[in-house]
C-alpha cells in the first residue's frame, strides 16, 4: 500500500495549523505588494492583504507559486518514504499552477531520479474553500485506506460538483483581474446593487444582483435550494470583513438545510485580491447531472 502526501497550492485557504494536522503540505502563493513579493501567510498575514485590498487595492496582486516551491515539497515527501503524491491546485483556468507543477514533476524526476514515486495533479478547477474542503476529506479518506486511483477518482467528481453562490460588494476586483465572465453591463457601486456569482464548473459567472444587504442571505439559499444535491453535508460559509453576516448565514444554512456548515472561513490572501473583502457566500455540492 502506498504512503500517500497530499499537497495543495495555498489558495484552498486551509488553515496553517489545521493543515499540519493532517499533515497536509500547503504551497504558499507569492503576494505581490509595490513589486516586491512576499510569501502569503509566511512573510505576509491575510488581515494585512486585506488592508490593502480595501485601501489601495492597485498596489497588490498575486502570482501562483514557482516550481521550486513544489520541487522541494517533493523532495521534503521523498525523504519522510511517502510512494506517492497527490497535488490538488487552484482552477487551471484562471492560474499557471497546474502547468507550473506539471514542470516541477519533470524537473522532480530529472534532478532525483525517483520515477518511483507517483506523483498525480488534479485540477480543481474551483478555488478557495470549495477544493479546500475536498482535499480534507482526502485525508480522511486515506486514513480509510484508499488508493491513489480511488483517490483522484473522488477529487475529479467532488471538484466537478463543488460550487458557490456569493455576493460581492463590487465586481470592480474579478473584471480588472478578467476572472469573472458575464460581467459586461452590470452597473454597480450604486444604490445598494450587489453582484451575484456563481462559482462552478470551472468558471466565475455573474449570475444577477441585488438590492439591500437584508437580502442577501435569503437570495443564497434560494439560489443554493434549486442545485443543492439533497444528501448535502458539505455546506461552505466564505466571508471577508463581515463576521456577524456569516454568523447570520451559518445559522440560516443550518435551519434550512438541517446540517451545520462544515466550513466557516474568510477567504485567504489570493482570492480577496481578486473579490475584495466585502463578501459573503455559501458552498455546498450540486445534484449529479
Amino acid at each position: 500500500m502506498d504512503k500517500i502526501k497530499l499537497i495543495a497550492d495555498a489558495t484552498c485557504d486551509i488553515d496553517r495549523e489545521l493543515a499540519k494536522k493532517y499533515d497536509i503540505d500547503i504551497i504558499p502563493v507569492n503576494v505581490i505588494v509595490d513589486g516586491k513579493n512576499y510569501l502569503s501567510e509566511i512573510e505576509i498575514s491575510t488581515e494585512e492583504v486585506y488592508k490593502i485590498v480595501e485601501n489601495e487595492p492597485n498596489r497588490i496582486k498575486t502570482a501562483h507559486p514557482t516550481p521550486e516551491q513544489f520541487i522541494n515539497s517533493f523532495k521534503k515527501a521523498a525523504e519522510d518514504g511517502y510512494t506517492a503524491i497527490i497535488v490538488v491546485v487552484i482552477n487551471s483556468r484562471a492560474a499557471g499552477t497546474q502547468q507550473c507543477v506539471q514542470l516541477s514533476r519533470e524537473l522532480f524526476y530529472e534532478e532525483t531520479g525517483r520515477t518511483d514515486i507517483r506523483i498525480e495533479i488534479v485540477d480543481s478547477g474551483s478555488y478557495t474553500l470549495l477544493f479546500g474542503s475536498c482535499v480534507l476529506n482526502m485525508r480522511k479518506l486515506i486514513d480509510e485506506g484508499k488508493s491513489v486511483d480511488e483517490l483522484v477518482a473522488y477529487a475529479e467528481d467532488y471538484c466537478s460538483r463543488i460550487c458557490a453562490f456569493a455576493v460581492l460588494g463590487t465586481l470592480d476586483h474579478l473584471k480588472k483581474t478578467g476572472r469573472v465572465s458575464g460581467a459586461a453591463g452590470f452597473i454597480g457601486n450604486v444604490l445598494d446593487i450587489k453582484p451575484i456569482i456563481f462559482v462552478g464548473e470551472r468558471d466565475v459567472k455573474a449570475y444577477g444582483k441585488i438590492r439591500g444587504r437584508r437580502n442577501i442571505i435569503p437570495k443564497l439559499l434560494e439560489l443554493a435550494k434549486s442545485m443543492v444535491d439533497e444528501n448535502c453535508k458539505d455546506f461552505i460559509v466564505l466571508g471577508g470583513n463581515n463576521e456577524k453576516e456569516m454568523e447570520e448565514l451559518t445559522l440560516a444554512c443550518e435551519e434550512e438545510f438541517k446540517v451545520k456548515p462544515k466550513i466557516i472561513s474568510k477567504v485567504g490572501c489570493a482570492l480577496s485580491v481578486n473579490t475584495g473583502t466585502d463578501l459573503v457566500g455559501l458552498g455546498f455540492l450540486r445534484k449529479k447531472d
